[in-house]
């Protein structure tokens, strides 16, 4: 929020809530964003296939409010200096990064938090697919990271489903 680039914090917003690439993000155009129906629309990915994402409710105002200060003539939601090529966030990340003193952290890695914040949430192998724009679960595989403690979270709920008396099962020696 304290970077000098104004759209660094919507930048870092929109990843960590949408899993969107970065390239995704600073490419958005604002045909490509429906504030009425609250969806963003991929239009190229990494894979070439589009893909619609859904604009969260927090983001939607941050969103709205820079397209209210937009020029007419501007396309992109993040222009750079060049008003038709995408802003360069290189220099506000490493700044912010440091002044947070957070260390050994690049932008695609908010990609793998949104994958697995999402996961230990109860998305679906198939919703994270479809948010991502992953083709396969095994790259979906390497974006999700959960914890043996989210593992054990989980299968405490499931157990409590199933009906085991702890004193009819003797240990055997």
């Amino acid at each position: 929020k304290k970077s000098k680039n104004r759209f660094l914090y919507v930048i870092v917003a929109l990843a960590l809530s949408t899993g969107a690439r970065k390239s995704e993000i600073l490419h958005l155009t604002w045909e490509c964003i429906d504030f009425e129906r609250k969806i963003i629309f991929i239009k190229t990915s990494k894979n070439n296939k589009p893909r619609s994402l859904p604009l969260p409710e927090k983001i939607a105002p941050l969103l709205f409010g820079l397209y209210n200060e937009r020029k007419s003539h501007v396309l992109l939601v993040f222009p750079g200096k060049k008003l038709f090529s995408p802003i360069c966030i290189k220099k506000a990340w490493y700044e912010a990064l440091k002044r947070s003193d957070i260390k050994n952290l690049k932008f695609h890695d908010l990609r793998h938090n949104f994958s697995t914040m999402a996961a230990k949430e109860g998305a679906s192998n198939l919703e994270l697919c479809a948010a991502t724009g992953h083709a396969t679960l095994q790259m979906l595989k390497r974006y999700t990271h959960l914890d043996v403690n989210h593992t054990r979270t989980y299968l405490n709920k499931l157990f409590t489903h199933i009906n085991v008396n702890p004193k009819v099962v003797k240990a055997s020696h």
